[in-house]
Order: C-alpha cells, then sequence, then structure tokens
C-alpha cells in the first residue's frame, strides 16, 4: 500500500501511474504464486491545468470537469435553475451557469450504456443544440455519487471499495447471491467474527453488474457504509494511509480467500 498510495500515488484509468500501479499489483500476485490475466481496454487519459473564473473585480474558486474541453472565453453570463427555463432562454453563445434543481444530481455521460435517463440525454441536447460558450455547474458535494463503468461477463464480482478503515468493522455487503454461494457467505462470516455482513449500498463498483444480474459482494469498512452520505474523506486528501488500519484490510483479504475456497468445494 505504501508503493501505490505514496510512491505511485494518483493512478486514474488511462494514465501512466496506472499502468505501473496494475504493473506493481500483478508483479506482488505473481511472486505469491498466484496465476493472473489482464484485460486490456482502450481508454483515454484527461488532466487539468485547473480553471479560473471571473464576474467584474470578483474572482470564484472553480474546478474543472473531468474529461472536459478547456475554453478561454469572455462573454454574458445567463442563470438557469430548471429545463423549462433552458428550453426558453436564448443561451447561444452565453456563459450558462445551472444551479438548484437542474444541476442537483451527476448527469450520466453522453451514449452511457448502462444507466442514462432520458431526462440526462434531453438535458445534454438541448445545452448542445443551442451552443453556449461555456457552462459552469453550481453543486453541493455528495460523497454518495460514484460508480463504474467496465462490467464484464463473470460469475459473481467482489468490489473492494472503502476497506480498512480504522474506525469499527470491515463489511461483505452480499447482492443477488445463489443459493450455493449464500452458504459459503454465511460459513465466511461464521469463521471471520470481526467481518460483519453489511447493509446494501450501490455507489460502487459492483452496481453496475447489479444492474446486469450478476450476483455481487461489496468489501468495505461498516463505518464508511453507515456515514456514506454525511462523511467527508472519500477522493479528499484525507483520504491517505493515515486513517488505514491494516490488520482490517489483511481480515478483509482473508475473508474474500475464505469465501472462495469455500465456494469452490
Amino acid at each position: 500500500m505504501h508503493v501505490l498510495c505514496n510512491e505511485i500515488g494518483e493512478r486514474r484509468v488511462g494514465s501512466e501511474k496506472n499502468r505501473l500501479a496494475t504493473d506493481y499489483a500483478g508483479k506482488i500476485l505473481k511472486e505469491y504464486g498466484w496465476q493472473t490475466e489482464a484485460n486490456k481496454l482502450s481508454v483515454i487519459d484527461w488532466k487539468t491545468e485547473g480553471a479560473e473564473l471571473t464576474c467584474g473585480d470578483k474572482s470564484f474558486e472553480v474546478f474543472s470537469s473531468h474529461y472536459s474541453l478547456g475554453c478561454s472565453v469572455e462573454g454574458e453570463l445567463i442563470a438557469i435553475d430548471t429545463i423549462d427555463k433552458l428550453e426558453q432562454s436564448n443561451i447561444t453563445d452565453k456563459i450558462v451557469l445551472l444551479y438548484g434543481d437542474i444541476s442537483s444530481q451527476q448527469i450520466a455521460p453522453k451514449k452511457f450504456p448502462f444507466w442514462n435517463p432520458e431526462e440526462h440525454q434531453h438535458l445534454i441536447s438541448v445545452l448542445e443544440r443551442n451552443r453556449p460558450l461555456a457552462i459552469i455547474t453550481a453543486t453541493k458535494r455528495d460523497s454518495a455519487l460514484a460508480g463504474g463503468v467496465y462490467p464484464f461477463s463473470i460469475l459473481m464480482n467482489i468490489n473492494i471499495d472503502g476497506a480498512g478503515y480504522h474506525e469499527g468493522f470491515s463489511c461483505f455487503s452480499p447482492f443477488n447471491l445463489p443459493e450455493n454461494v449464500s452458504t459459503a457467505f454465511k460459513d465466511m462470516l461464521s469463521d471471520n467474527p470481526l467481518i460483519i455482513e453489511g447493509l446494501p449500498w450501490y455507489q460502487g463498483d459492483h452496481s453496475l453488474f447489479l444492474q446486469n444480474r450478476t450476483p455481487a459482494i461489496a468489501v468495505s469498512s461498516n463505518w464508511f457504509i453507515e456515514n456514506m452520505e454525511s462523511q467527508e474523506i472519500t477522493h479528499t486528501p484525507k483520504d491517505n494511509l493515515g486513517i488505514v488500519n491494516f490488520e482490517r484490510v489483511a481480515e478483509c483479504a482473508i475473508g474474500v480467500r475464505d469465501l472462495i475456497r469455500k465456494i469452490g468445494s
């Protein structure tokens, strides 16, 4: 974990550091006798040089949206809080500020095959059709917004996300397990008293597998699941090795190992 978190550091999908982390993990697994396979996929990398926003003599703290194109523009600002107002307004060649209801939730990317509500498609269509200079969104932090994008054809997904927190127990949350796996799951919990059955939660990569009716187990820290909506740790500088209890990490690894062995037997 020291190598992954401190030496390699941020390892977003598509980046060189992501490849270094993948190679390192594969190397360590092979040294311990595991056979590994890697699924290659093409993804784009993205990085930002920051963002600035000024209006008159006032400056505002802003962040560039991931995978957005850069721009340097100046123009009339128009504020819009509903889709009806957006449809009725002339936003062509203007800087559009979206706030309130219209920016209250994360918008699905175009052509996202697993979750793409019609209202999101309509919002993107209206914006693209009317060609604003730039788009600014005034949003609040929502710690529960997360997800994954790469489901493969598998028998069961085990998603490890948020495991090892220094407070509380580790938890395994089961989803749609067939009877034999459910029995193995309960036996694993019985053999590992420091791991508890977690509440169901869907803000992670396992949600994509669930949408494809694939059984899944989400491995995390019970504290995070109970404080999902209010915690201010994930995806911030507070999310570092200083909050990790390595014994919890080892317990999760042993629990996953035991579960796989019980399923296989």
